[in-house]
């Protein structure tokens, strides 16, 4: 099972399932019983290392990880770095078995909810960390929702408001008036898809707004063309790479698209460009007129579309 950032939405009537990662078997006893006179409902997992907590968190999704800091096979906030990657939306909590404080605010700064310092805390302060640690963790998941939300309704206005149109002539006679009305629901104008993209960067030619973050941004064609269902090649326009030094010659080599390269990606692919293309640049003819290009049929759907948008803009029906 591939791990899921979602964090686990428990029913408050639901028992509460603890995952305790310790090595010496006297503490983790004494955890569970504490635990158990508390509140007997609570579900303890015990396993004895950093590699059998990730194995059973690959298959089950606890609502709280204690972890203990001194492993056989981890120390230190190594272990709480890799079971949170595994599971980034669970709660955690960290043992420490001195009482060095800094070494608890570190982990709390590493993404631990909590930390409790083993042999200071009874059944009642367990089961309470236990529960403020879950807690906390599906708040903090609601604000990460929070702000992914609102982040895309930032991008998604500035993208809508460079879309409006600006007169060309400014008489003062005539006032003009401009408005966006979109028609979509939780969509991110011109980038949000059901789909996984990569874009593959010669160098670092532009910024891509937090709207995008999902993108893989990579600069190593040929090893993304194998999974490749679409082939976007993007024209290379001197004015927009003056300064970068770009050696056409590392270009063709690097990232012209070849019948070699298409050959790497699955039978099915397809090849697209927005046009006009430089034959021998960008991609090679024999690619540019094969079966799998949809080059020309892009540029006359994209002329028509264009026209829409200013006949739109403008105020008539297309």
């Amino acid at each position: 099972m591939a791990p899921s950032s979602t964090a686990p939405v428990r029913a408050a009537e639901a028992p509460l399932h603890l995952l305790l990662v310790e090595d010496d078997e006297g503490d983790a006893f004494l955890v569970s019983e504490l635990l158990k006179e508390e509140d007997p409902s609570i579900v303890v997992r015990h396993v004895r290392s950093l590699a059998a907590a990730v194995e059973s968190l690959s298959t089950e999704i606890p609502d709280c990880v204690l972890l203990d800091l001194g492993l056989p096979d981890a120390t230190g906030l190594g272990a709480l770095e890799r079971l949170r990657a595994v599971r980034p939306g669970v709660a955690h909590l960290v043992l420490t078995g001195d009482r060095d404080v800094q070494r608890g605010v570190e982990a709390v700064a590493a993404g631990a909810q909590d930390y409790l310092i083993k042999g200071s805390v009874d059944g009642d302060g367990l089961r309470r960390a236990v529960l403020y640690a879950v807690e906390r963790r599906q708040a903090d998941h609601v604000r990460e929702r929070l702000r992914a939300a609102e982040i895309l309704a930032e991008e998604a206005t500035r993208l809508e408001r460079g879309l409006l149109p600006v007169p060309i002539l400014n008489d003062g006679t005539l006032l003009v008036g401009t408005g966006y009305r979109p028609g979509r629901e939780r969509t991110l104008l011109g980038g949000v898809m059901n789909a996984a993209a990569v874009v593959c960067f010669i160098i670092a030619l532009i910024w891509c707004g937090p709207a995008f973050a999902e993108l893989r941004i990579t600069r190593d064609f040929d090893s993304v063309l194998p999974t490749a269902d679409v082939i976007m090649m993007l024209r290379v326009q001197k004015e927009r790479l003056s300064g970068l030094h770009l050696s056409v010659d590392d270009y063709i080599r690097d990232y012209q698209l070849t019948a070699e390269r298409v050959a790497l990606a699955p039978e099915e692919v397809l090849v697209m460009h927005p046009g006009p293309m430089v034959r021998g640049m960008e991609l090679t003819s024999e690619v540019a007129d094969s079966a799998r290009s949809l080059v020309l049929e892009q540029v006359r759907n994209g002329v028509a579309v264009r026209r829409a948008i200013l006949l739109r803009a403008l105020g008539e029906r297309a």
